[in-house]
């Protein structure tokens, strides 16, 4: 048993576990005894019974997330014209700034799926296509007012090859010769990509308190290749709306491009 998984990974509360050990006469597999609730339906896959399908935000957000994955997932980069232009994005969140500051230091919380140490790096899962890497560094970190760093994308796809390893020692019963034993084993290997853009992008978000309790999220996707815009802006106004909903402790029901 376990609860209070959602308000650990949202609300930083304590989640608990409740295990259950008795004795049996034979082997059995594994069975779910208790329906799973709605934290666990999400990242099982299965749609809770009251989730809304997903509006059309949501899915202009998928398709721009798919089409970069299928960008950088080309053997050859796509042409660009050299073009730059600016997406804008824009939300008032029912929060303090120094609330909203601690979701967007660390965007990989709000706006993709996976992460890790570096708040500017994150991955993208998607079903059976390639997956979409952000890479990134924060190049500015001034505390509740202004946040930027720089972002590319990359593919993070990946397919199967031979490996030689070695598995056991064979000895020569004659001369005591110790030699190892080599057989091909299949592993994943990384598929190179292009990066895109080939130079970073760079992401600002200024933060200014609108009345009591209220904060207007301004963002600035600089320096961003013409041909992207149309891709890139759906994706931030839906993370900007994920933003907002997370701060206004809405239920979250998974993210649209890996439903």
């Amino acid at each position: 048993h376990a609860r209070n998984r959602k308000q650990t990974s949202e609300q930083q509360s304590n989640e608990e576990h409740h295990l259950l050990i008795w004795p049996t006469l034979r082997p059995a597999p594994p069975r779910l005894l208790t329906p799973m609730d709605i934290y666990g339906q999400v990242f099982s896959g299965d749609q809770p019974p009251e989730e809304p399908a997903p509006d059309s935000l949501d899915l202009a957000a998928a398709a721009a997330v798919k089409r970069l994955a299928a960008l950088v997932s080309q053997p050859d980069p796509p042409q660009l014209s050299g073009e730059v232009t600016v997406v804008r994005a824009e939300t008032i969140a029912p929060a303090t700034p120094r609330r909203v500051w601690n979701q967007i230091a660390n965007p990989w919380g709000w706006v993709g799926l996976g992460g890790g140490t570096d708040p500017a790096n994150f991955d993208i899962y998607l079903h059976d296509e390639p997956g979409l890497k952000v890479v990134g560094r924060f190049i500015i970190d001034h505390p509740f007012t202004h946040l930027a760093f720089t972002w590319s994308w990359a593919s993070t796809d990946s397919t199967e090859t031979g490996v030689a390893e070695p598995y056991m020692i064979e000895i020569d019963q004659i001369t005591g010769e110790a030699r190892p034993v080599i057989r091909t084993v299949r592993s994943a290997k990384a598929v190179s990509s292009s990066t895109l853009p080939p130079e970073p992008t760079t992401v600002d978000i200024h933060l200014h308190r609108h009345g009591q309790g209220a904060t207007t999220v301004q963002l600035d996707h600089r320096n961003l290749p013409a041909e992207l815009a149309e891709t890139v802006q759906p994706f931030w106004e839906r993370a900007l709306r994920e933003l907002h909903n997370r701060l206004s402790q809405a239920p979250f029901h998974g993210y649209p491009w890996d439903r």
